[in-house]
């Protein structure tokens, strides 16, 4: 066995027991300027992008009196790799399809991205989840891809290792400060054995559709940006 395969082959153990991986990079430093730089663009209203696929704070306005926008009043931004080529090139990139296949075991094919914007001092929270409550259906997978480190401080992502295996739970969907829509929060959730999922710039974690995560407010001066693309089993 290869090196490279024994890897791989550790990935998917880590995998089956705790539910995600923290995997380390998968975006050059082109590729990070070049994701970042278009975020900010589609944010400041510079790159246009359909307005369904931007959603706003709630409470603020992004477009001003004035004919610019306010970039930090953008909560989420969705689907733009149907729009973007900056995005498609991301999500498309054949490392992340090569893992997510060993991971679910499947060719797979893209289905879905979004980017979740914790900006400066009102990043907003979201609540214990499992990605099925919004799906329905297990047979995808998320690779979440930190455009700017993401710490236990900006909002990070907080796991439960092996709360996968415990099927799909129940949840009730509530509203959340600045967010712009309910949310779904699973019900009853201990976080005893919760581990903090620190990532840095232009590397990636994956997590299996039902392990449960949440994040905080992000609560320091600077913003923290990912990038969640979800690919499907064919």
């Amino acid at each position: 066995m290869t090196t490279q395969a024994a890897t791989v082959t550790e990935w998917k153990q880590r995998f089956d027991i705790d539910g995600f991986i923290n995997f380390g990079r998968v975006l050059d430093a082109r590729e990070l300027e070049a994701l970042g730089r278009r975020m900010d663009e589609i944010c400041a209203g510079k790159v246009k992008a359909p307005r369904e696929c931007i959603r706003i704070h709630q409470g603020m306005t992004w477009e001003q009196p004035d004919g610019t926008f306010r970039g930090d009043a953008v909560w989420q931004l969705l689907g733009l790799a149907k729009h973007d080529e900056v995005f498609l090139e991301i999500c498309h990139k054949p490392l992340i399809r090569d893992v997510l296949e060993t991971l679910l075991e499947s060719p797979v094919s893209y289905w879905a991205d979004q980017v979740v914007m914790k900006n400066a001092r009102h990043g907003g929270e979201v609540p214990w989840h499992q990605d099925t409550s919004y799906w329905g259906q297990e047979r995808r997978m998320t690779c979440w891809i930190a455009v700017d480190d993401a710490t236990p401080f900006n909002g990070c992502m907080r796991m439960l290792p092996g709360s996968h295996r415990r099927g799909q739970m129940k949840f009730t969907p509530k509203q959340f400060e600045g967010a712009p829509c309910s949310l779904l929060e699973t019900d009853e959730v201990s976080e005893d054995t919760q581990v903090y999922v620190p990532v840095r710039a232009g590397c990636a974690s994956f997590h299996h559709p039902l392990t449960l995560h949440a994040s905080s407010k992000n609560t320091t001066p600077d913003r923290r940006r990912g990038l969640a693309v979800t690919y499907m089993a064919v």
